[in-house]
């Protein structure tokens, strides 16, 4: 059985207040970790959240179509006004299952951002490190390659012309 099953199991067992106390004390705990482990966790909130979601879901539209076939039944009875509150209630469940599963994707998606911001900074970083190489000038006989992203690689000589010399005996 796998860890999210476990994990959905286990948050769906829990009544919402509690579930949604774990989620805000996970994401306090999880402020000191690397984004990319707060972004799993997240993640595995968002599953958790999306199950107790549809579970939750069916416990309500199956206690509403119960509590109309009563009605129909025009039977005003202590069983109906039970049945009523039960769907208040699972809707009231429902309810807090979304807001959790809406904080857990704002966070998600704020991760998520954050860790591709950090990515292509590094991106960009590389990119300006290899353009400071690339500009420096060599003195000498070397000769440098440089690539171009739409052209082959080609031979440039990096040798400065000495001053009133012909440039093309280099």
């Amino acid at each position: 059985m796998s860890d999210f099953a476990a994990d959905s199991r286990k948050a769906s067992s829990l009544p919402p207040s509690a579930s949604q106390t774990s989620y805000t004390s996970a994401t306090n705990a999880a402020s000191n970790s690397s984004h990319e482990e707060r972004l799993s966790r997240t993640w595995k909130t968002m599953g958790t959240a999306a199950i107790q979601m549809l579970s939750k879901s069916e416990k309500a539209v199956a206690s509403q179509l119960e509590a109309q076939q009563e009605q129909q039944r025009h039977q005003q009875s202590p069983d109906l006004a039970s049945l009523q509150a039960a769907t208040k209630d699972n809707y009231k469940q429902l309810d807090e299952c979304v807001v959790t599963f809406l904080k857990a994707r704002i966070e998600f998606l704020r991760l998520l951002n954050h860790i591709e911001a950090k990515i292509q900074g590094k991106a960009e970083e590389m990119e300006s490190l290899e353009t400071y190489i690339q500009m420096e000038p060599r003195i000498g006989g070397m000769k440098r390659k440089h690539t171009d992203m739409e052209t082959q690689p080609t031979t440039v000589d990096a040798t400065l012309p000495i001053d009133g010399a012909d440039p093309s005996t280099h």
